[in-house]
């Protein structure tokens, strides 16, 4: 089964937790971010169907989450996210304004 189609989630204005995302069959993804106002984007994984509780997502080798971040760049997922059905991307700080975030998932 295919990954995820590429979509955009957003981060509200003065909010710092994306919309969820589900991983589906994917087994490797990044994001892209435009105008920022984190320094750094700490990736949150669940299981839940309806997810409300949230665990930092692990890494492995020289992997970093958080991942520090800059206005107009790209960055990979944590490999591990994707043994989780749904994840978020949580900004360091309140974003000044909606940000958009593309997100593209491979399978």
């Amino acid at each position: 089964m295919p990954a995820m189609p590429d979509r955009d989630i957003t981060i509200a204005s003065g909010e710092q937790n994306s919309t969820s995302f589900g991983t589906g069959q994917a087994t490797r993804g990044s994001f892209q971010v435009a105008t920022f106002t984190g320094t750094a984007i700490t990736v949150q994984v669940t299981n839940e169907n309806t997810p409300t509780n949230w665990t930092t997502c692990p890494v492995e080798g020289n992997e970093a989450n958080p991942i520090t971040v800059t206005s107009n760049g790209t960055y990979a997922l944590p490999v591990k996210t994707f043994n989780f059905k749904y994840f978020r991307l949580r900004s360091g700080s309140a974003e000044g304004a909606a940000r958009t975030i593309t997100v593209f998932l491979r399978d």
